[in-house]
């Protein structure tokens, strides 16, 4: 299991919130492993498309994530 993390830049464990730049919608995660992933309790995967963007990244920055529907631009508002 991985434990809450507290740093500068997003890591396993981080708290994560973002901003998505063209709607202004906040989204909050938590940076897990694969095999605990559970987007109903908002942990997502740092294998995943957000999680990979986001990983190292401090607050403030911008990152870009490629999904299958095109590119979505998100800001980190916090981390924790």
């Amino acid at each position: 299991m991985i434990e809450k993390s507290s740093g500068s830049t997003v890591q396993l464990g981080s708290a994560v919130k973002i901003k998505k730049e063209i709607d202004g919608k906040i989204c909050e995660y938590i940076l897990v492993g694969q095999e605990e992933t559970d987007i109903s309790l908002g942990k997502i995967s740092n294998q995943s498309p957000i999680g990979r963007a986001l990983m190292g990244k401090g607050k403030g920055d911008k990152v870009k994530v490629l999904t299958p529907g095109g590119e979505i631009n998100y800001m980190i508002e916090n981390i924790s």
